[in-house]
């Protein structure tokens, strides 16, 4: 199973959309991974996949958008 979880990562977004801060922003990505690990952690059988999609990428400083790449990258972890 694949499991897609993507969030908006753009300078617009972040303001007029969500009117969140960046730290607000990636923290939305961490939780969504969180919730999918630790629902993974109760069914450890399922073939379980994790694609994570930054949303606007093209839209979004380059910089920002790696850190919030890696950041879910090191909490999924599997």
């Amino acid at each position: 199973m694949i499991f897609n979880l993507y969030n908006s990562l753009s300078p617009a977004q972040r303001k007029y959309t969500f009117n969140k801060s960046k730290e607000e922003i990636k923290n939305i990505a961490l939780d969504g991974v969180k919730e999918i690990k630790r629902c993974y952690e109760q069914s450890p059988s399922l073939d379980l996949r994790l694609s994570y999609s930054a949303e606007s990428f093209s839209l979004t400083e380059i910089d920002y958008s790696l850190e919030v790449c890696n950041a879910v990258i090191d909490v999924w972890g599997l």
